[in-house]
């Protein structure tokens, strides 16, 4: 009897046809799976390098096909899903996600794929390199009616015993924002 050599495990099998090269049924399914993969990952990697640009001066691959978000960000077809285009990037050059992990930019280019550019990260870590960064709308940046000096004079007037209501009339903003700028829910970084 001859021996073969199985591809997936590479288990010595008594081999009784010439085109058997597995051991199991098994072994045959999942090296199929594999070879599969591989060149669905290779094919999705030819249709990935069509839809972005290498910029000279940052070195991000600006994505450019018409499928995004508000963001800018791009998005593709991949694994039976639709995925953002950053994730797809570092799946494809990288290797898997963990769940529950963001794929956070560095360049703080929302339409970039390089996976040169990623770092892995929980949303928590994602959400303190944005304020590391000051990228997060804070103060004058997300209000359109206060400013800064205004915040300040608010609390002025608050330690004067000033009521809430009359504070509230005098900027036109609610009563619920002059207590959040009181207590330092918000504008906190005045």
């Amino acid at each position: 009897m001859k021996m073969g050599q199985c591809l997936e495990c590479s288990i010595m099998f008594g081999k009784y046809r010439k085109v058997l090269n597995f051991c199991s049924r098994k072994c045959a399914k999942k090296f199929q799976s594999k070879k599969y993969q591989s060149d669905y990952i290779e094919k999705t990697k030819e249709r990935f390098v069509k839809n972005f640009r290498e910029c000279e001066k940052t070195g991000c691959w600006v994505w450019t096909k018409d499928y995004k978000d508000s963001y800018g960000r791009g998005y593709l077809w991949f694994k039976g899903t639709t995925i953002l285009a950053s994730r797809v990037s570092y799946m494809l050059y990288c290797g898997e996600i963990p769940k529950e992990i963001c794929v956070c930019h560095t360049c703080d280019n929302y339409s970039c794929v390089n996976p040169k550019h990623f770092f892995l990260g929980s949303h928590k870590d994602n959400a303190e390199d944005r304020v590391n960064k000051q990228r997060s709308a804070n103060g004058e940046k997300l209000s359109k009616k206060l400013k800064n000096e205004d915040v300040l004079k608010i609390r002025d007037l608050h330690k004067k015993n000033k009521s809430q209501d009359f504070i509230s009339r005098m900027f036109g903003v609610t009563q619920t924002a002059i207590s959040r700028i009181v207590r330092r829910k918000t504008w906190n970084h005045l």
